[in-house]
C-alpha cells in the first residue's frame, strides 16, 4: 500500500514527478503561474530600487545642505557682526541632471543669549542659526509624503572679540 501524501507538500510533489517520468514539458497551468510569479517578483524589485533611488537622492540634497551651512558658518566666524546678513540667500547647484539645478536657500538669524552683564568680559556672544531650504525639482508629481519644501538647520555659538 503506497502512503498517502499532502497534495501541497514538497515532498509530495517530488513522490508524484517521479511518477511521471514519462510525461514531457509542463502544462500551461505551470508556465502561466510561474510566468506570474516572475512578474510579481521583477515589479516588486522595481519598486525597491525607484524607492533607494529616491532614497539616496534624498540623502544627496541633505549632504549638500549641510556642506553650505557649513560654509555659510565658517563665514560668521571669520566676519564683523554687521556683515552677517549679507550671508543670506539663493545658491544654484547641480547635483544630479547637468540639466536641472536644485535651488538652496539660506537664511540666518542671529540672537545674542541673556547673559549676566560680567559674563563675558573682553567681547559678545552670538548664537548663529543656519536654515538651509530646498526644493525637489525633478518631479511635477509625486507622492505626498515626498512633496514639500525639505530643510537643514545647524546653530552654532559665535564669540566676537570687543580687543583691538
Amino acid at each position: 500500500m503506497q502512503a498517502v501524501t499532502p497534495l501541497f507538500s514538497l515532498a509530495g510533489w517530488l513522490i508524484r514527478l517521479s511518477n511521471f517520468r514519462n510525461v514531457r514539458g509542463y502544462t500551461l497551468g505551470e508556465v502561466v503561474l510561474a510566468m506570474a510569479l516572475l512578474l510579481v517578483f521583477i515589479v516588486f524589485l522595481i519598486g525597491l530600487f525607484l524607492r533607494l533611488f529616491q532614497s539616496s537622492t534624498k540623502g544627496l540634497d541633505s549632504s549638500i545642505a549641510l556642506g553650505i551651512a557649513e560654509s555659510v558658518l565658517s563665514q560668521v566666524n571669520d566676519a564683523s557682526p554687521s556683515t552677517w546678513p549679507t550671508l543670506m540667500g539663493n545658491q544654484g547647484v547641480i547635483n544630479r541632471d547637468p540639466r536641472t539645478t536644485a535651488e538652496f536657500v539660506t537664511e540666518c538669524a542671529f540672537t545674542q543669549p541673556s547673559l549676566p552683564p560680567d559674563a563675558v568680559e573682553m567681547g559678545d556672544i552670538y548664537e548663529v542659526t543656519v536654515a538651509v531650504y530646498w526644493m525637489d525639482q525633478s518631479r511635477s508629481v509625486g507622492n505626498r509624503r515626498d512633496y514639500g519644501r525639505q530643510s537643514v538647520r545647524l546653530s552654532r555659538l559665535v564669540y566676537v572679540s570687543n580687543m583691538k
